[in-house]
């Protein structure tokens, strides 16, 4: 008979599971070809793709490194969420105008995957709820970069350890739909789940 303890968590870690979605990036229409991804991002956040190499936000939102063709939004259980493709501004921080400032497409969720082919510098989630409290909840409450790239054969390549060199090569590799990623990259290789 398992154990209090471990039925909780067992129980915690579905609970993520029904919550947890990854949002796909792509410099082409369609939701196709090489990509950038954030994993297990949770509601209302603001997923920011960097499409080349900046010092810093505020020099890729200078830049316009933050723009992309189309985001998927990769959840294993819809529910009730909604995937938004957002615009820049009008309220701006230090960075520069949000990168989730302006709603562009509100999408029902009704698949594991969903695409949104259209110009945007933002991709959130969210899912309203039936607890009847008035908010906006479409409001993004923080951001997250990218955590990888998606090859041209849909390989995952993590950026995380990578060294500033790599990452940037793996970021314009995805940016301008390379054809294969090199053999010294493999390093960086993760599962897609």
């Amino acid at each position: 008979m398992p154990s209090y303890l471990s039925t909780l968590l067992a129980l915690g870690a579905l609970g993520n599971v029904a919550t947890a979605a990854n949002i796909y990036t792509y410099t082409r229409p369609g939701c196709q070809g090489c990509g950038f991804f954030a994993k297990d991002i949770g509601p209302n956040v603001c997923a920011l793709t960097i499409t080349g190499t900046a010092n810093s936000t505020k020099e890729a939102i200078t830049r316009g490194l933050t723009t992309v063709q189309s985001g998927k939004l990769q959840a294993w259980n819809p529910g009730q969420k909604h995937f938004l493709s957002w615009g820049a501004g009008p309220d701006k921080n230090d960075d520069g105008p949000l990168q989730c400032g302006t709603v562009q497409t509100d999408a029902p969720v009704t698949q594991h995957e969903t695409c949104i082919s259209q110009p945007a510098t933002g991709f959130s989630w969210y899912e309203a709820g039936n607890d009847g409290k008035k908010r906006d909840v479409k409001k993004c409450t923080s951001t997250k970069e990218v955590d990888g790239i998606v090859g041209p054969d849909g390989t995952h390549y993590s950026l995380s350890g990578a060294s500033a060199e790599d990452a940037a090569a793996m970021k314009d590799l995805a940016a301008n739909g390379a054809s294969e990623v090199p053999a010294n990259m493999d390093k960086y290789k993760v599962s897609s789940d």
